[in-house]
Parts: structure tokens; C-alpha cells; sequence
């Protein structure tokens, strides 16, 4: 299934972080993600058109319940339809990368445990699935994100999209959730309740997270809470990004940006530690 050459420049556990991007190496993540998306959706009559039907369903229900049926209590009187129609694209602006990290945390939890075979097998590059289990998901949030851009070309918002911005906020989240996801992976393989635990605790998140209100809405004395959730950063960068709007930042649009670039940066430095640790404890117990 796969080339020796490949799985031979990648499987080394000393190899420098920089030779892991090597064009040889990203070939393979993308033919191991196509095999595995191939493989997911195998069993079901459109295959893996439902890549594409299931984000197409779910923005459209959003876009029902928060532009027709609940934009009408949260409309301005002076503002009217545009005044609902920006509630829908602000609630939108949060949910779409909240479903794309809550997506990619599902299967990344499940990186050790499924590919326990193949994470010991000598030869296979295994530091390629976080990566994996990141771009699973890529195609669903890619399907959301054009989706909200539509809804941005109606409203004739699009030219407040900061693109380089959005660019940088979809760099740092890939290091971010690939960090996290390597060690969501680790932790799982250990104490499998996380699996009920983490879906519990991402219920939890998405209520202190700035997706539904604005940062300013919550009360002085609760904000705390709403600092210390290492997503809520995630989102009020990519809302900023989307945007321009300064209310939307958790702190201030830099301060956001650079506490996401520094989480991102622990979590890499983590990944290379447990990554390297995975094949000599980390699946010793893994059937």
C-alpha cells in the first residue's frame, strides 16, 4: 500500500522536524487520507459525496433556525433583515471552525487505538498521522467554509475579510489542533474514558467560547472563564480574521493571535516528545 521509499525517509525517530515536510512525506499524508476517507465511506450508496452533503445540510439548517426562525427575536428594530442576517453570519463565523476542531478531536482520539498496527510496524511513517488526522476533516469544514463565504458575497461583506489574517489563523490552528490531537491520541490509548470525558468537556467549551455572544456580553467578573479556554482564542482570531470587528477579540486582535501562536508552539514541542515516545510505550498495551 505504500512505498518503501516514503515510509523509510519518514520513519526515523531522530529525524529533524524541518525533513518531516519533505515533498515525498506530504505525498504520502494525502494518499493515506484519501485511503482512509475512501475506506469511511466505502459501506454507504454516495460514497464520499457525503463529504460534501453533510456540511451542506448542516449549514443549511443553521442558516434556517438562526436567519428565519430565531433571527427574528435578536433583530434591531432600526436594523430589520440586515441587522438578522449579520446575527446569522456572526453565530456561523463561530461554528464553523468550532465543528471542524470538534470533528478532528473525535478521530484524533482514536489515533493510537486504530492505528496501533501500523504504528508498529518499523517501516510505516507514523509521525504523518496527526497530520492525517487532521486534513479527515478538512473536507467537511472546507464544504462549511464556502458556504459561509456565500453567505458573505449576499450581505456584501466579503471585502471585510482579511485574507492574510485568515491565512495565519488557519496556520496556527493546524499546529494547534495537531499538537492536541497527538496528545488527545497518547492520553486516550491510556485512559479510555476520555472518549466519553472529551465530548462531554467539549459541551462544556463551546458555552464559554465567544460563538453565540459577543466577548463583551459576559459579565466582568465571569470573563475568567471565558480567558481561560484555550478555544475561545481559536474562534475570536478566526471571527476577527473574518470580520475586521475588534469587539469580537478576546482581548485585543494581536493578544489573540500571539496567545494562539504561543499554544500552538508548546503544543508542537509536546507532539515531538510524545511522538517520539509513542512506539516505545505508547501501544504496549494497545490490542
Amino acid at each position: 500500500m505504500m512505498e518503501p521509499t516514503i515510509a523509510k525517509a519518514s520513519g526515523g525517530e531522530t529525524e529533524p522536524l524541518w525533513r518531516r515536510f519533505r515533498p515525498h512525506n506530504i505525498r504520502f499524508t494525502l494518499y493515506f487520507t484519501y485511503f482512509e476517507l475512501k475506506k469511511q465511506y466505502a459501506d454507504s450508496a454516495l460514497g464520499v459525496m457525503w463529504m460534501v452533503v453533510e456540511p451542506l445540510l448542516r449549514m443549511g439548517l443553521y442558516v434556517l433556525v438562526f436567519a428565519v426562525l430565531l433571527g427574528r427575536r435578536f433583530q434591531l428594530v432600526e436594523g430589520g433583515n440586515a441587522a438578522r442576517f449579520d446575527y446569522t453570519l456572526y453565530i456561523l463565523s463561530g461554528l464553523v471552525p468550532w465543528h471542524f476542531v470538534s470533528f478532528s478531536f473525535s478521530r484524533g482520539m482514536g489515533m493510537i487505538t486504530s492505528y496501533a498496527g501500523f504504528i508498529r510496524q518499523p517501516n510505516f511513517p507514523y509521525r504523518t498521522l496527526p497530520s492525517v488526522m487532521f486534513l479527515l476533516s478538512m473536507p467537511g469544514h472546507l464544504t462549511s467554509m464556502a458556504v459561509l463565504l456565500v453567505l458573505f458575497v449576499v450581505a456584501g461583506r466579503l471585502g471585510e475579510v482579511q485574507w492574510h489574517l485568515l491565512a495565519l489563523a488557519y496556520l496556527l490552528i493546524f499546529y494547534f489542533m495537531r499538537g492536541l490531537i497527538t496528545v488527545l491520541g497518547a492520553a486516550t490509548a491510556r485512559i479510555m474514558d476520555l472518549r466519553n470525558a472529551v465530548p462531554l468537556l467539549l459541551q462544556v467549551l463551546i458555552y464559554t467560547s465567544p460563538i453565540i455572544y459577543k466577548p463583551e456580553m459576559i459579565p466582568e467578573k465571569l470573563r475568567f472563564i471565558m480567558y481561560s479556554n484555550p478555544l475561545s482564542y481559536l474562534v475570536g482570531a478566526f471571527k476577527y480574521a473574518l470580520s475586521g470587528d475588534d469587539t469580537l477579540s478576546i482581548i485585543t486582535p494581536i493578544l489573540d493571535f500571539v496567545i494562539l501562536a504561543v499554544m500552538a508552539a508548546v503544543l508542537v514541542t509536546v507532539q515531538q516528545a510524545v511522538l517520539t515516545r509513542i512506539r516505545s510505550t505508547g501501544i504496549d498495551h494497545v490490542a
